[in-house]
């Protein structure tokens, strides 16, 4: 059970992370996952993400983002700063779960007030993502596994 949430910690963080920047691309701030990898987003876009993303890690963990810096630059996982901080597997999960359900929120939000959802659309959205929270869906019609090509568990089924 304590090799799971090894494995499980630290794939559910940088799927937040990468939730994180597929919400800011839906409000037309990033170039979409190539944007913050550095596909076709300028240095000045590219270096804003990245910190940005650093940033939201970070604040999960507990963490100033000069430490998460040092730790990234150490070649550091989730799961080494997890177990050097004693940082409480459990009590992360419900945090990334937490951070996750409210981005969600706002992407649908977004949606919402830009037309192109009806609030009663994203309100049955938001509590199938919220009912299916953590588990694994195969790719459907939007991406699967949680909406809009985002997962909550992991990875597409093979």
């Amino acid at each position: 059970m304590k090799k799971q949430y090894l494995i499980g910690v630290p794939a559910l963080a940088l799927a937040t992370i990468l939730a994180g920047v597929g919400v800011a691309s839906a409000h037309g701030n990033l170039g979409g996952f190539g944007g913050f990898m550095g596909g076709n987003a300028d240095p000045t876009t590219m270096a804003v993400n990245f910190e940005s993303g650093l940033q939201h890690q970070a604040d999960l963990l507990g963490i100033s983002l000069a430490e998460m810096k040092t730790y990234w630059s150490q070649g550091k996982t989730t799961a080494d700063i997890i177990k050097d901080k004693g940082i409480n597997e459990v009590d992360l999960q419900a945090k990334m779960q937490a951070a996750r359900a409210e981005q969600q929120k706002q992407m649908l939000d977004n949606l919402v007030s830009q037309g192109k959802l009806a609030q009663t659309q994203a309100d049955t959205r938001l509590k199938f993502m919220t009912d299916n929270a953590g588990k694994r869906m195969g790719a459907g019609m939007m991406g699967g596994r949680g909406g809009f090509g985002r997962g909550t568990s992991g990875g597409a089924k093979k």
